[in-house]
């Protein structure tokens, strides 16, 4: 977690924007860099032509366009990492606590920075777990007061193949414990989630299949 927290920081760094980042880092003419070590795609010389860019896929290919969704998950992310490590490295907590600040307040202020590959129409669904991420590490009530808010207002929740996309299932399942009496509400949508994911064929979520699903939520029920 150390290790993806670093360059989160770096590609927030390398953004030089308050705090925002990047749908995806690819190839200098925009190829996509899957699922390969830097060393498999780099020669590892910085400044060269083959150093990897930020862009955001998907809608507009744009080269160093910084996105309100990674921006918000990058938030929740080092918020977590802040949290995990705070007892064991209060330094490096405390840089990822303010990025993790610096990244929130960034896309509260570029809500009109959408697209890329890995967005969602909801921009409030990216929004949860960054809220719910920096509330658990800064119990401040400007987080808690938004996700109540929001918990309040929901039907049902998002659901997507997987987390990359939808981050509201695991967002609430985080907020839980300290959910109060918005816990009956947050078990009831997440029930009502693992029926629609157990109903998909092919299986919806990575690791689990339909049926352990499925026992998973009932039992918290």
């Amino acid at each position: 977690e150390r290790w993806g927290a670093e360059n989160l920081l770096k590609i927030q760094a390398a953004a030089g924007a308050g705090g925002g980042g990047y749908d995806t880092i690819d190839a200098p003419n925009g190829a996509y860099y899957a699922w390969k070590y830097p060393t498999a795609e780099t020669n590892g010389i910085r400044g060269d032509v083959d150093d990897r860019v930020g862009h955001t896929r998907g809608t507009n290919g744009a080269t160093n366009a910084l996105t309100y969704d990674a921006t918000m998950k990058t938030a929740g992310s080092l918020a977590a990492v802040a949290r995990a490590f705070a007892s064991r490295d209060s330094a490096f907590a405390n840089t990822c606590r303010t990025a993790a600040i610096n990244a929130y307040n960034w896309a509260l202020n570029n809500t009109d920075k959408i697209g890329g590959n890995y967005s969602i129409k909801d921009q409030n669904n990216p929004r949860l777990w960054a809220a719910v991420q920096l509330y658990l590490l800064t119990n401040d009530s400007t987080y808690k007061n938004w996700i109540a808010s929001y918990i309040d207002g929901l039907s049902s929740i998002s659901i997507s193949g997987t987390n990359y996309w939808g981050l509201q299932p695991i967002a609430l399942a985080e907020y839980y414990p300290v959910a109060g009496s918005r816990q009956s509400k947050i078990v009831s949508l997440l029930a009502g989630a693992a029926d629609v994911l157990a109903e998909q064929p092919g299986g919806a979520v990575r690791g689990t299949d339909h049926r352990q699903q499925r026992e998973f939520w009932h039992q918290r029920d």
